[in-house]
This record gives structure tokens, C-alpha cells and sequence, in this order.
């Protein structure tokens, strides 16, 4: 409509330059004046109208938005903590193979890790436990079955948010070249009063106030001015820090002396109650409520299942694998 409106303007305007003699010669001027406001007013009428409906547009549909973005928040706001925080992990048939032509890893993984329990994953060495925590991080893909959390198939969402809702203690400790606040929030998405809390839990604050910098304390490459003990309780400062549901432990206490293991079994215990935790257990007076018993499955590669077993003891009685020769000789 405004184009349609503009194209008299411009026609009219034409034809008045053009013949302006002899419009003055037979003093038409009026009549042409008259003409051309006319015109200017039907244009600026459709202009008038059209701006109006736009702005009338674009107000209701700000108030729409901010109308749905509030009811968001709210619903948000007031939905239980347990409902958006993912706690109980299912793996359906899980086969896991790093290429085509190299053997199978997982065969058949099948089992239930309980929402705010303890887990303890054992078996020897290559039997497949890390490629167990790949498999929950989407490290690598599974070739057959499904990992789900709380009825959700990880791989149908996006790896962001799988992995915020994911923490892990790895087994080699990682430190970035910075400050103790750069390695615990790298974001910088808490205050300082959090980070002093994560510190004090995992007694590293005595450590920490030692340099005037305070959370400001140079980290050196590697976290080569510290030991690994304390690079390892910086981890776990980091991991208390994130509050995430899933926790991960892969072997974090294998490199770290009697003394810090204690610290952060201790720790772990205390400030883990709402997490489902899962370990890489190499010891056996690692704290977990429930043992999977992976030996069976990753290590023989026989069984087409596995699943929790609710007393820590009882898989002693139904195996005599390896595990069991471990915990009969074992000794607290």
C-alpha cells in the first residue's frame, strides 16, 4: 500500500516540473497545488496506519514475551530441586568399541546406579572401568545400547548440557597456569565467601592464607608448586564448588598419600549426600554403599548382565573370582 500511494507523489511532482509554463500560463497553480497535497495526505494516511499497526504489533508481542519468560522463571523458581537435578543413571545394553576393527571393550553393560548412592566400580586393569566414564561423558560413542539419566537418553542431548551436570576427580590432578581462584571458578561464577567454604572443607584454607594473595596464589603450570595430595583436594575443591548431581571419582586416590585419601573419603562422605557418586575403587575401604561388580562382566566377558547388588557383602558370596580371593584376604 505505501508503494502504491508513493507512485502518485512521484507521477504528479513530474508532470509539475516539467510543465510549470504552462501552468502558469493558464494560472492552474492552485489547482496543482491543491492536487499535490491531496496525494501527500493519502500516502501519509497509509504511513500513519502502518506505523500504528506495527507499534500496536510489537508492543503485544514484547508483552507475550515477557508474559511466557516470566512464567518460565517462576515454574523454574518453584520446581523441586530433585526434578531438574539428574541423579539416576540406567545403561541398557551398553556395547562400547573404540573402532571397527579393534575388539569390543563393553559387552552388553546392563545395570542401574541408584539416585544418591555411592557406587563402587571395580575390576583389574583394562577391564573396561574408565570406558565405563568415557561412555557417561560421550568421550566415546556407544555402538549399541543407551545410556539414560533419569529416563533421558544422553545422547540425545547436546554435550554442554550433559557435562554441566557431570563432575569428575580424575586420576592424574589437573592445575591451570594462573591463581587458586582461576583453578576453582574459572567463570567466575561464585563469590569469594563459596570458594573460602570449598577451601576449608577440603583443608587447603591454612594453605591458601600461607601467601599474602590469599585466593590470588600463583599456580604454577601443571600445579608444579604443589603437591599432588594438594593438587588433588584442589580438584575436589573444584568438583564441591560446581554442585553438580553426578559425581565422578576415576581412581582419584590412587597417586595420594594415606593422610589426603583420608581427607577426602571424609569430605566426600560428608558433603556428597545428595549426589550420586560413582568410584573407580582400587581399594577396598573405599567408602560406597553399593559395589557393581564388574569383574564378571568387563573382565570375563561371559554374563549378558549385571546389575547393584543392596549389600556390599553379598557379591563376596557369589563369586569366586579374583575380587573374592582380594576381600578374603583383605584385612582393615
Amino acid at each position: 500500500m505505501i508503494g502504491i500511494q508513493k507512485s502518485p507523489i512521484q507521477h504528479h511532482f513530474s508532470e509539475s516540473i516539467s510543465g510549470a509554463s504552462t501552468i502558469r500560463c493558464f494560472n492552474q497553480e492552485v489547482r496543482f497545488s491543491t492536487k499535490c497535497l491531496r496525494v501527500i495526505d493519502d500516502y501519509s494516511r497509509v504511513t500513519f496506519h502502518n506505523t500504528a499497526t506495527m507499534e500496536w504489533l510489537c508492543v503485544r508481542i514484547n508483552f507475550l514475551f515477557n508474559l511466557v519468560f516470566f512464567l518460565l522463571l517462576v515454574a523454574l523458581v518453584h520446581l523441586p530441586r530433585s526434578s531438574i537435578n539428574p541423579r539416576e543413571i540406567e545403561l541398557e545394553d551398553l556395547h562400547i568399541q573404540y573402532h571397527p576393527a579393534l575388539p569390543t571393550v563393553l559387552r552388553g553393560i546392563t545395570c542401574t546406579f541408584p539416585a544418591r548412592k555411592k557406587i563402587g566400580v571395580v575390576g583389574r586393569t583394562r577391564s573396561g572401568k574408565s570406558t565405563l566414564i568415557q561412555a557417561l561423558f560421550r568421550v566415546v560413542e556407544p555402538t549399541k545400547g543407551w545410556i539414560l539419566i533419569d529416563g533421558l537418553d544422553i545422547s540425545k542431548i547436546g554435550l554442554y548440557d550433559l557435562r554441566s551436570k557431570l563432575g569428575i576427580i580424575p586420576q592424574d590432578p589437573t592445575l591451570f597456569q594462573g591463581t587458586m581462584r582461576t583453578n576453582l571458578d574459572p567463570l567466575e561464577q561464585h563469590a569469594d565467601h563459596e570458594i573460602w567454604e570449598v577451601l576449608i572443607k577440603c583443608q587447603l584454607a591454612d594453605n591458601v592464607r600461607q601467601d599474602k594473595r590469599l585466593l590470588d596464589t600463583r599456580v604454577a603450570e601443571d600445579g608444579e608448586n604443589w603437591s599432588v595430595g594438594q593438587r588433588q583436594l584442589v580438584c575436589l575443591a573444584r568438583a564441591l564448588l560446581q554442585k553438580r548431581s553426578i559425581l565422578v571419582l576415576d581412581e582419584a586416590t590412587t597417586s595420594i598419600d594415606t593422610e589426603t585419601d583420608n581427607v577426602m573419603q571424609k569430605t566426600i562422605r560428608e558433603e556428597t549426600s545428595r549426589c550420586t557418586v560413582i568410584t573407580i575403587a582400587h581399594r577396598i575401604p573405599t567408602d560406597n554403599t553399593k559395589i557393581i561388580h564388574v569383574l564378571v562382566e568387563l573382565d570375563c566377558m561371559t554374563l549378558p548382565h549385571f546389575s547393584p547388588i543392596s549389600d556390599p557383602f553379598l557379591i563376596i558370596s557369589l563369586t569366586k573370582r579374583a575380587y573374592y580371593c582380594f576381600c578374603r584376604n583383605w584385612r582393615p
